[in-house]
């Protein structure tokens, strides 16, 4: 059995994870690069929320590198975990500064990563879950 397969040979489950993890991705760059090239209102945001300036891009490349290991099909369940720390620290200010709608969305988030992260490698769902073979 070949380790590569063509888009046409995936189960639907999976093209649907691919298409859900496209979605995620492109998400993810959405929020790192404004941080990384200083855009105002991701300064002006993270400032908000009691970080000094320079802790914006500093927090832009600690997801842009946990996005990217998430990309690799390789590394991708590290990168799950990464993105899952970083969500989990965004839950943390939200909560600590009593915005609800977005610690209901980073929770939300993080379930829609590793639902995606199912949906891609159906085998990573009987690790979670314990099942035996």
């Amino acid at each position: 059995m070949s380790v590569t397969s063509t888009f046409s040979e995936k189960s639907t489950p999976e093209k649907i994870g691919i298409a859900l993890s496209g979605i995620i991705l492109l998400f993810l760059l959405g929020d790192a690069l404004p941080k990384i090239f200083g855009a105002e209102f991701a300064q002006k945001a993270t400032e908000q929320l009691g970080f000094a300036p320079y802790q914006t891009a500093l927090i832009g490349w600690v997801l842009l590198a946990c996005t990217i290991v998430w990309a690799i099909p390789r590394t991708a369940v590290l990168g799950a975990v990464g993105l899952t720390a970083y969500l989990g620290g965004a839950v943390t200010i939200d909560m600590h500064e009593e915005v609800w709608f977005a610690v209901v969305f980073a929770v939300g988030f993080g379930l829609l990563i590793w639902a995606a992260m199912i949906l891609r490698r159906r085998e990573l769902l009987r690790v979670l879950i314990g099942a035996d073979h």
